[in-house]
């Protein structure tokens, strides 16, 4: 019994851990398209400098944000699980 609860566990935490690399990973291509974006723009409407900087940053900060909840998420859904197992003991 507790072994397939201690499987059950492992499964699960594997499972987050991937869709922790999943949105790692999403979050990364996204940037990159938005930077890809961002230059094409600016190639063709040739915007002040200052602007895409002022862009660029609030991008940053915001995909950022983004970032620090997915990752507290996460760990609120991993604690969950934790509480859950310990509770079935």
């Amino acid at each position: 019994m507790v072994v397939v609860i201690k499987w059950a566990m492992v499964r699960r935490i594997e499972m987050v851990m991937v869709m922790v690399v999943a949105i790692m990973v999403v979050m990364v291509v996204v940037i990159l398209v938005v930077m890809v974006v961002v230059i094409l723009v600016v190639m063709v409407v040739a915007i002040p400098v200052v602007m895409v900087v002022v862009i660029m940053v609030v991008i940053v900060v915001v995909i950022l944000v983004v970032m620090v909840v997915m990752i507290i998420m996460v760990m609120n859904m991993l604690m969950e699980i934790l509480i859950m197992e310990v509770m079935m003991m």
